[in-house]
């Protein structure tokens, strides 16, 4: 399991009607990380918040997964 919250400066970004918009970006994550069926899975949540800009915040939700076969490692994500 794991966890993380990242916080960074940014331009003004979404913009109100009056000028004014987020100047901090703040991602929080919380995921899962482990081997499965042969597998190694990686499933996550990401949720990335502009306080003061107008309709910018989303979600995200990362998921991948690898396995060896003989010298290489495939994976999709």
């Amino acid at each position: 399991l794991y966890g993380f919250v990242w916080v960074s400066t940014i331009e003004e970004y979404g913009l109100d009607a009056s000028g004014n918009g987020a100047e901090i970006e703040v991602t929080l994550g919380v995921g899962w990380s482990g081997e499965a069926l042969g597998y190694v899975f990686d499933i996550g949540v990401e949720a990335y918040q502009y306080p003061g800009g107008q309709g910018v915040n989303y979600v995200e939700f990362p998921l991948s997964a690898e396995r060896a076969v003989g010298p290489v490692t495939l994976s999709v994500g």
